[in-house]
C-alpha cells in the first residue's frame, strides 16, 4: 500500500509542478482580458509572461479568433516576434525566473459597424498540453473590468516618406517601437513628441506601437512608408 501511495503522491507533485512551470496572465485560468475599440485604430493587450523555474523554457501558444468580424485581422506579439493572422502558433524562448508584459494581442477592424472580436491563446510548455493556460483577449466597444484606456493620439503623415509624428498627448507614452510585417523590430526609441525618422525603412507596411514606464503596449498603429 505504502509504495502505491508513494507512487501517486510523485504523480500528484510532477502534475503541480508542470502546471507552474510558468504563469500566463494571472492565477485566473481561462482569463479574460478587456479593451475597448477606438474607431479604426489598432488596438492591443498586454499579458504577463512569467518563467517560474530555473530553466530556459519553450513556450508555444496556439491562437483562435473565436469571434472575428469579416475583414478584421488580429496580430500576436510574443517576446520574439509580431505574427499576423496566418500564422496559427509559435513556440518562443524564456529565460530562468524571467517576467514579462511583452506578450500582447492586437486586433485591426475594418469598419466601425461589429461590437466585438475575440481571440483565444492558449500556452503550454513546448510538447506538454498538460501546463496549458488560456487568456482570452476581448475587444468590444462597452467593457467592464480591465480595461485598458486608449491614448487620443495618431501618426502623421501617414504614408510617410522620410518621418512621422505622433498626433496629439498622453503623458503615458515612454517609447515608441516599429515593427515591419514580419514580426522584426526595426526601431525601438525613447518617446521625445519629436518627430521620428522612417527615412532608412524599405518602402511597405509597417506597426508602430506606443508604450508606457512598464513596456506595456498603448495602441499600435499601422504606418505606410512611400
Amino acid at each position: 500500500m505504502k509504495p502505491l501511495f508513494a507512487l501517486l503522491f510523485l504523480l500528484f507533485a510532477s502534475a503541480v509542478s508542470a502546471q507552474t512551470l510558468f504563469t500566463f496572465g494571472t492565477t485566473t485560468d481561462p482569463e479574460d482580458l478587456q479593451t475597448q475599440l477606438d474607431g479604426l485604430n489598432e488596438v492591443g493587450i498586454n499579458a504577463t509572461v512569467k518563467n517560474n523555474s530555473t530553466d530556459t523554457l519553450n513556450l508555444t501558444w496556439v491562437r483562435e479568433e473565436v469571434t472575428m468580424p469579416s475583414g478584421w485581422t488580429s496580430t500576436v506579439c510574443d517576446l520574439k516576434f509580431c505574427y499576423l493572422s496566418h500564422v496559427s502558433t509559435q513556440t518562443f524562448p524564456i529565460a530562468p525566473n524571467v517576467s514579462s508584459n511583452g506578450f500582447s494581442v492586437h486586433v485591426q477592424p475594418a469598419d466601425d459597424t461589429s461590437a466585438m472580436a475575440v481571440v483565444k491563446i492558449d500556452m503550454f510548455v513546448q510538447g506538454d498540453t498538460t501546463t496549458k493556460q488560456t487568456i482570452n483577449f476581448i475587444y468590444s466597444k462597452t467593457v467592464a473590468n480591465h480595461t485598458v484606456a486608449i491614448p487620443a493620439t495618431g501618426i502623421y503623415p501617414n504614408p510617410a516618406l522620410s518621418y512621422f509624428r505622433v498626433q496629439g498627448s498622453d503623458t503615458r507614452i515612454a517609447r515608441l517601437q516599429i515593427y515591419n510585417v514580419l514580426g522584426v523590430k526595426v526601431a525601438d526609441e525613447a518617446f521625445t513628441g519629436s518627430r521620428v525618422d522612417v527615412s532608412s525603412l524599405n518602402p511597405g507596411m509597417y506597426f508602430v506601437r506606443l508604450l508606457d514606464k512598464q513596456n506595456r503596449v498603448l495602441v499600435t498603429y499601422r504606418l505606410r512608408k512611400n
